[in-house]
């Protein structure tokens, strides 16, 4: 059996990944593709953050912190997650839920002192519902 050392790229709940470890060919496995491949290491593939007050727009799912009173959505396009600010004219409209599918626009603000733990801060500007097309 030859142990080949290598470097894979996946996604893991929505990150992209880079793997490192040991491909066993041979190795007992339960799966039925692929080679059986013992992780070493594992880390998110960094992607460089807004620049300090770019205004941005974003489309995707808004969830609430782990810590209570935050919000964030995390951008369909990029899955990068950003934490929101300045919210409170939102927070009283119907659409405003757990799950709901919205269109974030304001500035990024990633020095910007937060409780939080999760998240790009996002000084909002604008925030709707998306409503998904019927076709």
């Amino acid at each position: 059996m030859s142990l080949l050392k290598k470097t894979e790229h996946a996604h893991f709940a929505g990150t992209q990944i880079r793997a490192t470890g040991i491909a066993r060919p041979g190795m007992p496995t339960t799966h039925m593709e692929g080679i059986p491949f013992l992780v070493s290491t594992m880390e998110p593939v960094a992607r460089p953050a807004p620049a300090e007050g770019r205004h941005i727009s974003i489309t995707g799912v808004l969830m609430p912190t782990v810590e209570a009173g935050g919000w964030t959505v995390t951008d369909a396009a990029t899955q990068r997650k950003s934490l929101l600010f300045d919210i409170e004219q939102f927070k009283g409209q119907p659409w405003f839920r757990e799950g709901r599918r919205v269109r974030v626009h304001g500035d990024v603000r990633p020095g910007m002192p937060n409780p939080y733990m999760e998240g790009i801060p996002l000084v909002v500007t604008e925030m709707e519902r998306v409503v998904p097309s019927p076709f």
